[in-house]
């Protein structure tokens, strides 16, 4: 065989030690907390700030409901006869 198997185990554990390392010091955090705990319906059920969407140029219409720490994004494309 070209390699023994201690050669090779010790080549595999120096190039993923420094990942792994990596991977094991460093504490991953998360960008943002969204709660999505609704708006009043008077309010006209307003998307939240920074939170944005889009159809593209069929006929579709969206809406963005949020409840109960929850969000959707519904798409209604029955009228889009285009299919685009």
């Amino acid at each position: 065989m070209f390699f023994n198997n201690r050669s090779m185990i010790l080549q595999i554990l120096k190039s993923f030690l420094p990942i792994l390392i990596c991977f094991c010091t460093f504490k991953a955090a998360g960008q943002f907390i969204e709660d999505f705990e609704g708006t009043i319906p008077e309010d006209g059920m307003k998307t939240p700030e920074g939170w944005g969407y889009a159809t593209g140029d069929g006929q579709a219409t969206m809406e963005f409901v949020q409840s109960n720490g929850y969000a959707s994004i519904i798409v209604d494309a029955s009228k889009d006869r285009q299919n685009i």
